[in-house]
């Protein structure tokens, strides 16, 4: 049989429906989780296998993918130099292009053990869209779920 969850936004914005999937995604015992836009498209078979595995051997649960084709359009907005420089963990297939200051949403892991010591999306300060993301990727990064300063895709 099928199971079907049915969420009601209840105009709880962004940082609540991140708060709403990641609560229904560890009530059911998820061990590991995807947080990602609808309009990410993937073009490799493999990717949920290769972040999975990844963040599990390296330890860094909270990886943040960074569109780099969207970034090179901001980047020419801004005037700013592109590509940014890219930081290569020494052991494992990550790569940092940028500051947490910059980090995009639109996919991101997580594991249980984040959430104990991370907790929750900020709903009070960034509740209507803003910068969310931001604040709970610089919270993950201070418990060395990943990087500051050059946050891990």
């Amino acid at each position: 049989p099928v199971s079907l969850q049915v969420l009601r936004n209840q105009r709880c914005y962004a940082p609540g429906q991140f708060n709403r999937l990641v609560e229904l995604g560890l009530a059911q015992g998820a061990d590991f989780l995807f947080i990602l836009d609808d309009d990410v498209v993937f073009k490799r078979r493999g990717w949920m296998s290769a972040y999975h595995r990844t963040a599990m051997e390296s330890g860094l649960h909270h990886l943040c993918h960074l569109n780099l084709p969207h970034y090179r359009q901001l980047c020419e907005r801004r005037g700013e130099t592109f590509p940014p420089p890219a930081r290569r963990h020494d052991r494992f297939p990550l790569i940092g292009h940028v500051p947490v200051e910059r980090c995009m949403g639109a996919l991101m892991t997580l594991t249980p053990e984040v959430v104990r010591r991370v907790g929750w999306a900020d709903e009070v300060n960034f509740f209507v869209r803003g910068l969310w993301h931001v604040d709970y990727s610089a919270r993950c990064a201070r418990a060395g779920f990943n990087r500051a300063d050059a946050l891990y895709d």
